[in-house]
């Protein structure tokens, strides 16, 4: 049986951004070595009685891998926020993409649920606050004073 894109694309993503921590998130050793590999939970779903990856054999893998992702995210989009100057000169579609983008703001696995239920009400900032903050982020911060600098009167 063919497993669902998503799945597929999900353990991609993973494999990518949580590459150093995918194995701390398993207890079980074959599950350590074989996380980002679809075929592995295809192979484990299967022996367990499962045709492929069901939502039922998904639950606990998405409940290892999910958590850590979000953060990770929540941790790439606050660095991208953070250099707004830098990335509204390089690429303000990306800047604007990553402001409006919505994340959950805890990890749990109620907040999860729901975020993923109700993604398409609240994922979206007013359309065109992005560009909006892209167009802002123009601006160069303001350099600092140094330190025991002269004071101008």
């Amino acid at each position: 049986m063919e497993e669902p894109a998503e799945f597929s694309d999900l353990i991609d993503v993973c494999r990518v951004l949580i590459w150093n921590k995918g194995k701390s998130l398993f207890n079980n050793e074959w599950d350590q070595k074989g996380w980002a590999s679809v075929e592995y939970w295809t192979q484990k779903s299967e022996a367990a009685g499962w045709d492929g990856i069901s939502c039922y054999a998904a639950q606990p893998i998405l409940s290892a891998l999910l958590p850590a992702l979000i953060r990770k995210l929540r941790s790439l989009r606050a660095t991208v926020l953070t250099g707004k100057y830098f990335w509204s000169q390089q690429n303000a579609s990306y800047l604007a993409l990553v402001y409006e983008t919505s994340l959950p703001t805890t990890e749990d696995q109620e907040t999860l649920i729901d975020w993923g239920c109700y993604f398409d009400q609240r994922a979206t900032v007013v359309t065109g606050t992005g560009a909006y903050f892209a167009q802002q982020a123009r601006t160069p911060p303001a350099k600092a004073k140094k330190k025991g600098a002269p004071h101008e009167y």
